[in-house]
């Protein structure tokens, strides 16, 4: 986060855990079962906390605080989804815009987000060639704002220029 506390998606609790910069625990949320695997988060420079609450289907955004402000997403799966229906989110992350990009692992896309859950894009396909995916699981921005994605099933990672432009795609090794 900007104040340089470390936020950790502990997935097999349940939860996610604020350190400080030494490695202190701080805080966490989650509990009562508010979370089903959050398997990533994002913070916002104003200190919100956005979480890809993985088998409750939606995001999540916490205050600062960790006060429930908003969720968005339900559980979907298909080729006719609409951006609101997901199926296994993996990652999240704050684009150089400051929208939110997500991975919808199950449906073989990227989501495109306001901070407040609005649905600005739906991005991919399944299958294997450019801008496709069978399981998107990471994602990552450069400075110069080109969007990595971590394509586990094609052994790959694509690079997409903004405005989703594929640039590239290079394979990666993994079992």
């Amino acid at each position: 986060a900007a104040d340089g506390t470390l936020w950790v998606a502990d997935t097999a609790n349940n939860r996610v855990q604020q350190f400080d910069a030494n490695g202190i625990f701080l805080n966490s949320a989650g509990r009562a079962g508010t979370l089903k695997e959050p398997w990533s988060l994002a913070v916002d420079s104003d200190g919100f906390i956005y979480i890809n609450d993985t088998w409750n289907f939606r995001v999540q955004k916490l205050s600062p605080r960790l006060e429930p402000v908003l969720t968005w997403g339900r559980g979907g799966a298909g080729p006719q989804v609409g951006p609101l229906e997901l199926f296994g989110p993996r990652d999240i992350v704050i684009a150089p815009d400051g929208t939110l990009w997500l991975t919808d692992t199950g449906n073989k896309r990227l989501l495109q987000f306001s901070k407040d859950g609005e649905p600005l894009g739906s991005f991919g396909s399944e299958g294997s060639g450019p801008g496709q995916f069978i399981e998107p699981v990471g994602l990552a921005f450069d400075a110069a704002g080109n969007m990595y994605v971590a394509d586990a099933w094609n052994g790959r990672v694509q690079k997409f220029s903004p405005g989703f432009v594929f640039s590239e795609s290079f394979p990666v090794e993994w079992s």
